[in-house]
């Protein structure tokens, strides 16, 4: 006897094992291979198998009592056997009807029903209607008999708020499924998560859109998505690079005769011209008040910054310029300085006796400071600036009395200018940059050095000149590239506190005239 059992056991232990799931009450034929001998069932009576004499296949029926049971079929010619393991589990037809009824709200999501379970798939869009689904998946009725392949995705509203509200912060995103250009991003959305990706040229468009989406509630910025399919906050990566494109900022400063544009405008000869016409305007009205060309505070020249120069001083309006270049990344390099001029060493006058006062340094002339200048698109970029004009140190009446104080003063302006890469923009509304004095003093910029040419003796004079202020903006691809404008040289001037300052001024311009005598007015050519 126990022998027997031994080997019975034994058998069992090397007989070829399967599985099987049956619902409650269904049938399912069985091959097994070979002409069984005979068969049993291990453990509870929760199935009943029927088989034809001579016949190498056999039916299971399942009872309507749920749980597990073996059956062992031995192999008549001698062989090991089969030991099938059979699972009861409930009607799933009742099952599926029961779960439909209670997700009947949910018309995104289709069931398949098994073998031995239901496959619930689809998506899920509201927070609420999630918590609610997987609460009735939770019930006990339910619980083992469904496998639910459904992920939480927001609703398509919500996405495209997000989109109109990017796009309302001024952040250059592509179209919805269109791949994204040069200086683009690209907005895609799938399985509960958002992909933010492409170039940008400037740092600020990225730092919007980091707090645009950290304003969503319904939105966390991860760097690697995970668990995405059963979390109803949507993640978001961001991978978008900034442009670091070297630009040049060229500047010139340009004094040019309002008479000389009004003799032209007069007699017709470019006013075909819509540039010329529009420099016209913004000498003449100042940019200020709207005329037939529209309201002129800047005038775009479709051509260089050198080409535009040449274009003015051909047309014999040029008086004198001044001009230089700076360049800088457009991933940064903000406060980069371009100066214009010059420094001077100067000694105040002696305050009584004692030890002579020392000399001090001061710049002069045009400095720009660079405060965001950027590339904002594949053709455009923008020029934000600082520009400060410094004047020469002065010595208030009375310092030979014991004071020493010096005084130097300056003027500044920050235009803020949208201009086509490569071509020039003139700016007006400066014109205070050269304000003179009342009555017979004498202007400002009498007693700068670097631009006395740009105002004559006579206050007539001076009211027929205006200021014309060059800005551009271009791609450099080497450090080494010529700049787009020589230049202007700086010189170091050492001021003598004891000459008289318009005698000074007038010799320093007589000494840089190249013509003299008759020929003296061709000085006003003079580059």
């Amino acid at each position: 006897m126990i022998f027997a059992a031994m080997a019975a056991a034994a058998a069992i232990a090397s007989a070829e094992t399967r599985s099987l799931t049956l619902p409650a009450g269904r049938s399912e034929g069985v091959d097994l291979g070979f002409v069984p001998k005979g068969r049993r069932i291990i453990g509870k009576e929760l199935v009943s198998v029927s088989m034809h004499e001579g016949a190498t296949s056999a039916i299971v029926t399942a009872g309507e009592t749920q749980g597990s049971c073996q059956v062992e079929f031995l192999d008549a010619g001698g062989g090991e056997g089969l030991l099938l393991k059979v699972e009861v589990v409930g009607d799933l037809d009742d099952t599926l009807r029961s779960l439909r009824k209670w997700l009947s709200d949910f018309n995104d999501i289709e069931f398949v029903k098994g073998k031995s379970k239901i496959a619930i798939t689809g998506t899920i869009s509201n927070p609420s209607d999630w918590a609610k689904f997987e609460k009735i998946c939770s019930l006990s009725d339910f619980k083992d008999k469904i496998e639910a392949v459904v992920e939480f995705s927001v609703d398509p509203g919500t996405i495209n708020n997000l989109r109109k509200e990017l796009v309302a912060e001024g952040i250059p995103l592509a179209d919805a499924g269109v791949r994204p250009a040069e200086g683009q991003i690209a907005m895609d959305y799938a399985h509960n998560v958002l992909k933010f990706t492409g170039t940008v040229y400037s740092a600020k468009d990225v730092e919007k859109l980091t707090r645009v989406l950290k304003g969503q509630s319904w939105l966390q910025i991860v760097s690697e998505p995970k668990g995405a399919a059963t979390s109803t906050v949507a993640q978001a990566v961001v991978n978008v690079a900034v442009d670091d494109a070297l630009l040049e900022l060229g500047v010139a400063f340009v004094m040019v005769s309002r008479r000389e544009f009004q003799q032209r405008a007069s007699t017709g000869r470019l006013v075909a011209n819509a540039v010329w016409g529009g420099l016209t305007d913004l000498l003449l009205v100042g940019g200020h008040r709207q005329s037939q060309h529209g309201k002129f505070n800047n005038v775009t020249i479709g051509a260089s910054l050198s080409s535009t120069l040449e274009m003015l001083a051909n047309n014999g309006v040029t008086r004198q310029r001044e001009q230089g270049t700076l360049r800088f990344h457009a991933n940064g390099d903000p406060g980069k300085t371009l100066h214009i001029g010059g420094s001077m060493k100067v000694t105040p006058p002696a305050s009584g006796e004692g030890e002579a006062p020392e000399a001090q340094d001061y710049d002069y002339g045009f400095k720009i400071v660079n405060k965001n200048s950027r590339r904002i698109s594949a053709t455009d970029a923008e020029a934000d600036i600082d520009i400060e004009l410094f004047g020469e140190p002065q010595f208030p009446a009375g310092n030979g009395n014991g004071a020493t104080t010096v005084r130097q003063e300056k003027r500044s302006v920050s235009p803020l200018v949208r201009i086509p890469l490569g071509q020039t923009v003139a700016v007006a509304g400066y014109e205070s940059l050269f304000e003179h004095s009342t009555g017979e003093g004498t202007p400002v910029l009498r007693h700068i050095p670097i631009v006395n040419w740009f105002v004559s003796d006579k206050r007539h004079d001076y009211d027929d000149q205006a200021l014309l202020v060059l800005v551009s903006i271009r791609k450099v691809d080497l450090d080494a590239e010529a700049p787009m404008v020589p230049n202007t040289p700086m010189r170091d001037i050492t001021l003598d506190a004891d000459t008289d300052t318009e005698t000074r001024v007038k010799n320093e311009r007589d000494a840089t005239k190249k013509h003299r005598g008759c020929w003296e007015p061709l000085n006003w050519l003079a580059w």
